[in-house]
């Protein structure tokens, strides 16, 4: 019956805002004792805010878009004053829209619930996130952590939790190789653990830890370092060789591998193997080894131009 009223409390708060505009949505989701987080926005700018009773009635108790005093500057943003174009620069600027989650509850009680927050842009397929983590209080919420990022559009499971861990998808740089903003670009995995209290950082994993392997093979062979621990002999030279026949690598500092246009990726019994064309090393298959948890480049193949580059349509 609780869950019934709670449920017909947060449909009345979704449709009183529709009636103050029919372009706005929100959704509400509540925190027990009879306080609410409301995500609203239509499309384009959006915000998050707190409600919690008082005198029989609903009053503000928590914004995003409020003041927020200590760590965090890039919460701004969620202010309508930090709208493009008026706000120069990058950090700190909006608009965002926001939906929000209800996470597992701490050990004493206190509720928590994760905003993930995205930039709207004009174009593009490479965005623009942020997601935080708040523990309720009465007297309002409280930051557990404020994270930006990139994301590439297409690419799915974004924010999928599982129990008490935290799982975001985003998109990183490799160090000497770089992907166009179109492109799905090094594909990473933060985590965090949702403790007793607090939250606790898990680290992150690559989900395409071969490419990780060549980005750093590149790197140490235009560097004249050794490369034993990443590559059998042959297969470093073979990588070697692509890098030779592109010509002049570029200055110091620059991506010696060039931008990659496209990977596949399967696996093979106890291989796996990569397709991987980049500006600066043409196409070639890679096979990669795993053994006591350990990656290895053990062979590459160059690919004659005339057969079809890697990329979609293939295995991956």
């Amino acid at each position: 019956m609780a869950a019934e009223i709670e449920s017909g409390r947060a449909a009345t708060l979704d449709a009183d805002a529709a009636g103050l505009d029919k372009s706005l949505g929100a959704k509400a989701s509540s925190l027990g004792g009879g306080a609410w987080v409301v995500a609203a926005g239509n499309g384009s700018f959006g915000t998050v805010f707190a409600l919690k009773p008082q005198a029989g009635h609903l009053v503000d108790a928590w914004s995003l878009a409020a003041p927020q005093p200590g760590r965090y500057p890039a919460l701004a943003a969620w202010r309508a004053d930090r709208s493009r174009p008026r706000c120069k620069g990058e950090e700190g600027c909006g608009p965002l829209t926001a939906s929000v989650r209800l996470l597992p509850a701490e050990a004493d009680g206190s509720a928590r619930f994760l905003v993930l927050g995205t930039y709207t842009f004009p174009m593009g397929a490479t965005a623009g996130g942020q997601l935080s983590v708040w523990r309720w209080r009465p007297t309002g919420a409280e930051p557990l952590l404020v994270k930006a990022f990139g994301f590439m559009i297409d690419d799915p499971a974004l924010l999928p939790i599982a129990g008490s861990t935290i799982r975001l998808r985003v998109k990183e740089e490799w160090k000497h190789l770089f992907a166009c903003g179109g492109c799905s670009g090094r594909q990473v995995e933060w985590r965090w653990h949702l403790a007793g209290k607090g939250l606790r950082p898990l680290g992150s994993r690559s989900l395409v830890p071969e490419l990780d392997l060549v980005d750093a093979l590149i790197g140490r062979i235009a560097a004249r370092r050794g490369t034993a621990d990443l590559a059998e002999p042959a297969a470093a030279r073979a990588v070697r060789r692509l890098l030779e026949a592109s010509g002049d690598p570029g200055p110091v500092g620059t991506s010696p591998g060039g931008m990659l246009n496209g990977w596949t990726r399967r696996t093979m019994g106890s291989h796996v193997v990569v397709c991987l064309s980049a500006d600066a090393i043409s196409t070639a298959t890679y096979t990669f080894s795993r053994a006591a948890r350990r990656l290895r480049l053990v062979r590459v193949v160059p690919r004659p131009e005339t057969k079809t580059p890697c990329g979609k349509g293939a295995h991956s």
